[in-house]
């Protein structure tokens, strides 16, 4: 498994700060959790999921290339769990 740590910065209140998901060997989000300003997180996984946040439709593209599109920092680490 892969997993993306991403800080994203942004003046949003309502968007999260940080964004974690763990990937499988397509790049397709297995887990995901968003952390907001506020503190308050949101999570989803194959089993859960709401109106606020999904696991994702398609692969999550490299970390360059979201660094390049969105102004998103972080790091990808393989880990022995989430």
């Amino acid at each position: 498994m892969l997993y993306l740590w991403a800080e994203w910065i942004h003046d949003e209140a309502k968007e999260p700060v940080l964004l974690i998901s763990e990937l499988d060997g397509d790049r397709h989000e297995v887990r995901k959790v968003q952390v907001y300003r506020d503190g308050r997180a949101a999570w989803a996984d194959g089993g859960h999921e709401t109106d606020e946040i999904g696991l994702g439709e398609v692969a999550v593209p490299s970390l360059e290339f979201i660094k390049r599109a969105s102004g998103v920092q972080g790091l990808v680490r393989f880990v022995g769990g989430f």
